[in-house]
């Protein structure tokens, strides 16, 4: 792990009166009982928003807890003496009432949430126990919460007056940290409920799909090809072995430069060399439209040096350990530039930088030092501006990581996340924008240099403080360090290929020393573990 510097007793580990943090809602002054929850089917993400993720939890287990007999998640309506009209049911559903039709609808939009066994994993990051069913209430042994993805839409409801028809058929979609489950809300099939829906009783779930990104770029790279190379004055040996290891194309090696490929800066600590082809992709321009290029390297123990001696103003940390969010970042409401006082990261570089548009990305984001997807928190002491090419560049080191969060968990380890961040003036000023000043302009939120460690420690528990995660036991040291240059240019599929991969291989190998697999036990189909590389 990287070295600590003295510990700050500002802003930077809670709020105080000057933090610049969103005011989070006190749990206390949520509604209670049977107004829990908003009361319509899409207010659920809006209190997500609001609150946070924590405080819809509460507010859903306390609506849970409460009597509910009166509402419409709990209601069981009775088949009516009304007979149904005898026109023929749309497929997937059968005849009712037009009251069953409407209590079947509300119903659905009333189960924002669901109760599934809590997700325990061996040590090759399978699930111990896959869930058949969940539950509406909460019951022995289902404590996990799983929040409804989005917001579905409804059955359509019947556009006569005096016809309806209930639905038989009907999935919803609810998501966990690690896993989207699909549920099947039609549970009731013997007629119990005139809306085929129970809620004491268990409801079927259909499918499990495991959240991760498979290690892909998602079109942030370079976009007219690439190609790669050994770097001549790599200090160990660049072999044919360890750029298969790497997930390197062997199509795409050049063995000696050409006029119509650009090599892309490298240093004697870098096997190989990426090229690009003499074409300017758009996402990495300065300005003036020229092609953005460039890219430094820094040590690690220089880095150190800087980080030791620099103001509290110009240096940012995270320490964290991965624990990926219940809802995904739009669902959330999660946004950087909101969280930034409503100012994108390039209007703070108008002389180097551009905006984005359709089909080019935005020279500079609002980056997180700890992912989002690896529960970093939307705050300022958490952001800062980089370019877009050292955002991607990042991101292959958190889409390796994600993938084994589940396989150390099955061993009591978790994957602890150093973040610190070297920190320059912006190009401009914009005000409510906060910085480690305080003053409202934000000065210094553009980063210089990002130091990005990785290490495996002894599990500190869900209610441990920033202090436990610092102090806690360390398993395996320094799995991987990356020096990024935040001013960096244009990144290639090829270099986040080789990225990716070379952390994947080293959290394998942390992996295998905590835990040495049995010679006679493979690893589990479709386990992390099983692949070395994506």
């Amino acid at each position: 792990m990287a070295p600590q510097r003295p510990r700050r007793t500002g802003n930077q580990d809670h709020d105080g009166p000057g933090s610049s943090r969103p005011a989070r809602t006190s749990p206390e002054l949520l509604p209670t009982g049977g107004q829990g929850l908003p009361s319509g089917p899409g207010s659920l993400p809006a209190l997500q928003r609001l609150a946070g993720n924590a405080a819809v939890t509460r507010a859903v287990q306390r609506s849970r807890a409460d009597d509910q007999a009166a509402t419409p998640l709990q209601r069981m309506p009775r088949r009516g003496t009304v007979t149904a009209p005898r026109t023929a049911a749309e497929p997937g559903t059968q005849r009712a009432t037009r009251e069953d039709q409407e209590d079947q609808i509300e119903q659905i939009a009333f189960l924002p949430a669901m109760w599934v066994p809590a997700e325990e994993f061996d040590a090759d990051g399978r699930l111990v126990a896959p869930p058949t069913v969940a539950y509406a209430r909460e019951q022995r042994g289902y404590r996990t919460d799983a929040l409804r993805v989005g917001n579905p839409l409804p059955p359509r409801a019947s556009t006569r007056l005096r016809e309806g028809s209930v639905r038989t058929s009907w999935v919803v979609e609810y998501q966990t940290s690690f896993f989207v489950y699909r549920v099947q809300l039609i549970n009731d099939r013997h007629g119990t409920s005139a809306t085929l829906i129970d809620p004491t009783q268990p409801f079927t779930i259909t499918q499990m799909i495991p959240k991760g990104s498979g290690g892909r770029s998602m079109g942030r790279t370079y976009r007219f090809g690439d190609f790669w190379g050994y770097n001549p004055g790599y200090a160990g040996v660049a072999s044919a072995d360890l750029a298969e290891q790497r997930g390197l194309d062997d199509a795409n090696r050049v063995d000696r430069p050409t006029p119509d490929l650009v090599a892309l800066p490298t240093d004697r600590r870098q096997p190989f060399v990426f090229y690009t082809r003499r074409i300017t992709d758009s996402n990495f321009t300065h300005s003036d439209g020229s092609a953005h290029e460039s890219r430094r390297f820094m040590s690690a123990r220089r880095f150190d040096e800087q980080a030791r001696d620099t103001p509290d103003r110009t240096f940012r940390q995270q320490v964290r350990v991965s624990n990926p969010p219940l809802v995904d970042r739009g669902t959330g409401g999660r946004s950087p530039m909101a969280a930034m006082g409503g100012v994108a990261a390039h209007a703070l570089m108008p002389t180097t930088g551009h905006g984005g548009t359709r089909g080019r990305l935005a020279s500079h984001e609002w980056c997180h030092l700890v992912g989002d997807g690896d529960g970093g928190p939307n705050w300022f002491d958490n952001l800062v501006v980089g370019t877009n090419a050292v955002n991607t560049e990042q991101l292959a080191m958190e889409t390796a990581l994600r993938d084994y969060v589940r396989s150390f968990s099955g061993l009591g380890c978790a994957i602890r996340l150093n973040v610190q961040a070297l920190l320059e003036r912006t190009e401009a000023t914009a005000e409510f924008v906060p910085d480690n000043e305080r003053d409202g302009y934000g000065r210094y939120n553009k980063a210089d240099w990002i130091s990005y460690a990785i290490d495996i420690i002894e599990a500190p528990g869900r209610r441990a403080t920033e202090d436990d995660v610092r102090d806690a036991r360390v398993l395996y040291p320094a799995v991987h360090r990356q020096i990024m240059d935040a001013n960096r240019g244009v990144i290639t599929e090829s270099e986040f290929t080789s990225l990716h991969n070379e952390v994947r291989a080293k959290l394998r190998a942390a992996h295998d020393e905590l835990s040495p697999p049995s010679p006679d036990v493979e690893h589990s189909p479709g386990s992390p573990m099983q692949y070395e590389y994506v």
